[in-house]
């Protein structure tokens, strides 16, 4: 998540550090946590229970595709790739307490009436699959909105130099939280059954903790949240146009910029990867081993522990060693690499498993490195367009990772070569990177330690004009 907003304090004097334990005594910021952490575990709970149901209770007596996953990834990447650009120009115009309570409200109301044709006990509606497929895709369009919203307003709640700390705990809290949804909602689906309803009922589970976030964000004084609404505002219809603009200029300004895309290259061929081998994860579990919705979550759990692991650790060691980020990267991807190459051989589903948590920590490694760089790649004036651009080659590529396991797995057990290609492409690229992923230009238009503790100052000596 990213803010840049100011604090609201026009203090024109160092601001005092305080503890990250005093964020838990301010209300709004814990607040923002009841709308914020039931929400992410309904998240995780509605995205296994409709995989669940559009992988394999639909369909009970045929064996899942990769096909089938593949739409399923679409449709739940779409959104971030369509909708994440136009978000930020909305949520500047509409009442954002508003957004958190009827972005939930939305969801729900999405679920109710789109569940019911597709549950494999609605007879005789083909084309309730369909219908429920669109409202799988709203109700991720709505959680853009909702996400990007959250982090608008954390500035409203949280000192300014208690930013990062606020930003450590709303969102990695909250990656915990969708992890535990997921967990929970595969669990219940596996102990009800798919031939019960286990999905279906895991579906209308994760409302109630929507109802409960909506509920907190109404706790909120309409206004307290912003935006600052005045009478300058651009037309819409010209704001929307300037955001699609914005990410034409991102990927030119990118591909200009090597400090750009030489780590969001590497890391798009990693998350194109990892995709490959968890899509074919699914179908060995479900084709071979007889898997349901358990198996979704224990893919989805185990992954996200290594990338919450890759993430911290990766933190740890680039204050203790000399290791620069993109060395890191290459790095990542060659672990990556060798973990699935080493533990392929066999299909064994407990080393499965493993590779899942594996690719996780190299997908942390990544991740966190790769912002680092493409952070410092441009001037600051830039930075938005370009982190856009960023968002939508990366999720362009997990739809790619859903085409290319589609196209290259017509049976899971022809998973084990792909795995081995995947890894040897992730281990060559690794090595062969050194060239244009070798030593990258310095980072320009960052801050000094001086300039950042002055960055909330209405006026800063020798800043930078906004």
């Amino acid at each position: 998540m990213q803010t840049d907003a100011d604090d609201g304090t026009g203090a024109g004097a160092p601001v005092p550090r305080h503890a990250v334990r005093e964020l838990f005594r301010l209300p709004g910021f814990r607040r923002l946590l009841f709308v914020r952490w039931p929400a992410q575990v309904a998240d995780g709970a509605f995205q296994v229970g409709a995989a669940s149901l559009l992988l394999f209770t639909l369909n009970p007596f045929e064996e899942t595709s990769a096909w089938a996953i593949a739409e399923v990834i679409a449709v739940t990447t779409l959104p971030f790739t369509v909708v994440g650009p136009l978000a930020g120009v909305l949520i500047d115009r509409w009442t954002r307490q508003r957004v958190l309570v009827w972005s939930n409200v939305a969801r729900i109301l999405v679920i109710l009436a789109t569940l019911p044709l597709a549950s494999r006990f609605a007879l005789g509606l083909d084309w309730g699959q369909t219908v429920f497929y669109g409202g799988v895709l709203l109700a991720l369009s709505v959680n853009r909105f909702f996400l990007t919203t959250l982090g608008a307003v954390l500035p409203r709640v949280a000192p300014g130099d208690a930013l990062v700390g606020a930003n450590a705990i709303s969102a990695t809290g909250g990656s915990v939280m969708t992890l535990l949804g997921a967990g929970a909602g595969g669990v219940l689906a596996q102990v009800v059954g798919e031939d019960r309803g286990g999905p279906e009922i895991t579906v209308l589970a994760s409302l109630v903790p929507y109802g409960v976030s909506a509920l907190a964000a109404t706790r909120f004084p309409r206004r307290s949240l912003g935006p600052e609404l005045d009478d300058g505002l651009p037309p819409l219809r010209h704001a929307v146009g300037q955001a699609a603009r914005d990410v034409v200029e991102g990927v030119r300004l990118t591909a200009a910029t090597r400090r750009a895309w030489a780590p969001i290259a590497a890391f798009g061929l990693l998350r194109l990867s990892t995709m490959v081998a968890s899509i074919a994860a699914l179908l060995v579990f479900r084709n071979i081993y007889g898997g349901g919705p358990g198996d979704i979550a224990v893919v989805l759990v185990w992954f996200g522990v290594g990338v919450f692991v890759g993430a911290v650790g990766v933190t740890l060691l680039d204050r203790t060693t000399p290791v620069r980020p993109e060395t890191w990267i290459r790095l990542a991807l060659a672990f990556t690499g060798v973990a699935i190459v080493a533990l392929a051989p066999g299909l064994v589903r407990a080393n499965l498993i493993v590779m899942s948590a594996l690719m996780g920590v190299g997908f942390g490694f990544a991740k966190v490195t790769a912002d680092t760089l493409v952070q410092g790649a441009l001037p600051d004036r830039y930075r938005g367009r370009v982190f856009a651009a960023y968002d939508v080659i990366v999720n362009l590529m997990v739809t790619a990772g859903g085409v290319v396991a589609a196209v290259t797995l017509p049976r899971a057990e022809t998973a084990e070569r792909l795995y081995l290609v995947a890894g040897g492409l992730l281990v060559a690229t690794a090595v062969l990177s050194r060239r244009w992923l070798g030593t990258l230009p310095s980072a320009v238009d960052v801050e000094t330690w001086d300039e950042a503790a002055r960055a909330l100052d209405d006026d800063p000596p020798g800043g930078r004009p906004t």
